[in-house]
């Protein structure tokens, strides 16, 4: 349901209310209050904003936080990059900010690399860029 008002976010401002029918049908279910927000008066980035903060709350502890910002940063060709690495940044209190932004630069960074024993059993497989000269043993 959540990807659902994922997309509509996207499809633009005229589906936003459609979008947040289906949050506040979530938090509902959850005895949550519903979210109150005037969509005429948000933008885009505000609507997905809300959209990611349900699904963080709707999978806390299943390991999807991760994919979920991935993609956001990623969306319509990197629009909203530095919202992306500004979210992980704030949300990592045990790491250098610095040295996060400039890994998270690196559009290669975003992803693991491929275990160097699967690199062996299957030699079509191509390490992911950003490690492809660093030991992955």
């Amino acid at each position: 349901m959540l990807m659902k008002a994922e997309a509509l976010v996207m499809k633009g401002e005229g589906h936003w209310d459609a979008a947040l029918a289906i949050i506040n049908q979530l938090r509902t279910r959850a005895s949550l209050p519903a979210l109150v927000v005037t969509t005429s008066e948000v933008d885009e980035l505000d609507m997905l904003m809300h959209v990611l903060h349900e699904r963080q709350m709707e999978f806390v502890a299943e390991g999807k936080r991760w994919y979920d910002l991935l993609r956001f940063g990623r969306l319509q060709e990197y629009k909203y990059k530095e919202q992306f690495i500004n979210l992980v940044v704030t949300s990592n209190q045990t790491t250098n900010p610095q040295w996060i932004r400039s890994v998270l630069k690196n559009e290669h960074a975003w992803f693991m690399p491929i275990p160097y024993s699967e690199t062996q059993v299957n030699p079509l497989l191509k390490q992911n860029p950003y490690y492809a000269n660093e030991s992955t043993n």
